[in-house]
């Protein structure tokens, strides 16, 4: 059995179109032609301090060297390689060759990773090309190569990322339209991470100090490195589902893996609080997790009601083992459920922490705390659940299911934008406007306790109007009835 065999078809197809590829090829000889030109450029209007050896010694040249390359290396992997990707996936979700990847006996798995690995492949090619001028910046002094060798390595981890990124949004966009819109947003995306990629790289090579010699030196990697893999990995789940059809059961591993990430960085966050002596890290990692799973409550929300028989031929005959598959399954009462369960998970899990931490750790001035988190969550799951109970009561002769979030998010941003614009002429600034707003909670200024009470029976309400059909969501979940086998004559 040759190597060949060992290796993933769509990695092999895929570096066989790019050795044959111009594009590839003109890429490659442009990138060394651009560092050159640049490098002599940086060399000659340094040509005073080159004809001074003691300045070399005592300054060096090799940090501009670095810069220059890092920024070209910086351009080419974070801008044109995620393009260069998720335009191949593009055109392979297209409707001229859509069938080919459900006719194929290959897993949508297979798919994600063979492109992720041929990617990581042709990357590190590009990184290679830029070691001669590497080896220069070195001679030239002025460089260290731990701190050169960290941040070019950081490059290439957040290039792969953006990989994963282009990936998704190719196949979360099959039509044109969404596609123009997608092209758009990347590019302002694509932009702020080149930002803090290129400040985050210069800062990593002119700190003084740069050590791993103790195992504190290594948080900020090791941090940096689970942050990058767990983005990777949820990106990794999103995109196999998406690849999958329509009526397959997707949801499954999307949601096991936010889940396992949500416990992860929660324990993460508990950790740097017992380090730092305060319950900020907590709160913060509460915040962010309140508002994500608000936001797979709104695209949950925008998913058509019933089952496939691809979903329920998976739901198990035992009952406590279909009440966690309910939640976990694709359906759209089942994906709100779940963003809304694990809601109050995270409320629950803040508000032990608060209760069990002493004084000298609890939240200060307008840091966020439990009372301002659950207003949060209150108004978040109204919005959620009273625009997805009006469409199916009211709203659903005029407008398709799959614009229930948008209306959602639009409106909670109204309900909070608006007010603070009508407080901007005010002498003191001060929100008027506080019903429905679900971020004032963090004005310590206001007496909080009626708010969170009337943001409860919101909620309430919110999820009452929708137990009609969330009941008959779980009395169709049930797995189906064995056909009959006709008897022959």
């Amino acid at each position: 059995m040759s190597f060949s065999d060992w290796l993933n078809p769509v990695t092999l197809k895929e570096l066989r179109q790019m050795v044959r590829s111009r594009m590839v090829a003109a890429g490659l000889i442009g990138f060394l032609a651009i560092s050159q030109i640049a490098t002599g450029l940086v060399l000659l209007n340094s040509q005073e301090e080159l004809q001074h050896g003691m300045q070399i010694s005592e300054k060096g040249l090799g940090d501009g060297v670095f810069s220059t390359i890092y920024i070209i290396l910086a351009l080419l992997l974070l801008l044109a390689a995620p393009y260069f990707f998720g335009a191949r996936m593009g055109a392979e979700r297209s409707s001229e060759h859509l069938d080919l990847q459900y006719t194929t006996i290959l897993k949508p798995r297979q798919l994600v990773d063979g492109k992720v690995v041929s990617a990581a492949i042709l990357l590190l090619l590009f990184v290679s090309a830029t070691l001669p001028f590497l080896s220069l910046a070195y001679l030239l002094r002025g460089l260290d190569v731990l701190q050169a060798l960290l941040a070019t390595v950081m490059l290439m981890f957040v290039a792969v990322a953006c990989v994963f990124v282009a990936l998704f949004l190719a196949t979360a966009a099959p039509s044109r339209s969404l596609r123009v819109l997608v092209v758009l947003g990347m590019l302002w995306f694509q932009g702020m991470v080149l930002s803090l990629a290129i400040g985050g790289g210069m800062m990593m090579v002119n700190y003084q100090g740069l050590s791993l010699s103790s195992w504190s030196d290594w948080a900020v990697p090791g941090l940096f490195l689970a942050a990058w893999l767990s983005t990777c990995l949820l990106l990794r789940a999103a995109t196999i589902s998406l690849i999958m059809p329509a009526v397959a059961n997707r949801a499954p591993a999307v949601r096991g893996w936010i889940t396992v990430l949500w416990a992860f960085w929660g324990m993460v966050a508990a950790l740097f609080a017992w380090h730092e002596t305060e319950i900020a890290p907590v709160m913060v990692w509460a915040f962010l997790s309140l508002l994500a799973f608000a936001v797979f409550g709104a695209i949950s929300a925008s998913g058509a009601p019933g089952y496939s028989r691809r979903v329920l031929a998976g739901v198990s005959p035992s009952g406590g083992r279909r009440t966690l598959q309910f939640l976990f399954f694709s359906g759209a009462e089942n994906g709100m459920c779940w963003a809304l369960v694990m809601s109050l998970l995270t409320l629950l899990a803040a508000s032990l922490v608060e209760a069990g931490c002493p004084d000298s750790w609890k939240p200060r001035g307008n840091d966020p705390d439990t009372m301002s988190l659950f207003i949060l969550c209150c108004y978040l799951t109204t919005y959620i659940w009273g625009v997805r109970g009006l469409w199916r009561g009211l709203l659903h002769r005029w407008f398709t299911c799959r614009l229930t979030g948008v209306v959602a998010v639009i409106v909670m941003l109204l309900v909070w934008a608006i007010p603070q614009i009508m407080a901007l002429g005010s002498p003191d600034k001060r929100v008027v406007w506080v019903f429905g707003n679900p971020f004032i909670g963090f004005n310590k200024k206001m007496d909080l306790i009626p708010i969170a009470t009337t943001a409860a029976i919101c909620a309430a309400v919110a999820v009452a109007a929708n137990l009609k059909w969330l009941v008959a969501a779980i009395r169709d979940f049930i797995p189906p009835a064995p056909a009959t086998q006709k008897r022959g004559d």
